[in-house]
């Protein structure tokens, strides 16, 4: 499950943003043009998701130069929560 969202995922990001980079979990790192860079976790909760526990999420985080996340949306299907593409504070 994790490698077919993982799969999806990406996907969608090269279509949007082919010049960038993206890590991901599964298939690890591939290089882009630009200096931006993805990391995708597809499955956040794998072990919970695999025992019908309902606690897990997909994340993609889009950090800024130096590490800390920019943006941060994560979903959380099992209860119908998608929280928000939005720009964390610089502090």
């Amino acid at each position: 499950m994790d490698a077919h969202v993982e799969q999806l995922i990406v996907g969608r990001l090269a279509a949007a943003f082919p010049d960038d980079a993206v890590l991901a979990e599964e298939r690890g790192a591939s290089a882009g043009r630009s200096r931006r860079r993805w990391i995708i976790d597809p499955l956040d909760g794998t072990t919970n998701y695999a025992h019908g526990f309902p606690a897990f999420a997909s994340e993609v985080n889009y950090p800024r130069k130096f590490g800390a996340p920019r943006l941060v949306p994560t979903e959380l299907p099992e209860f119908v929560r998608m929280y928000p593409v939005c720009p964390l504070s610089e502090s």
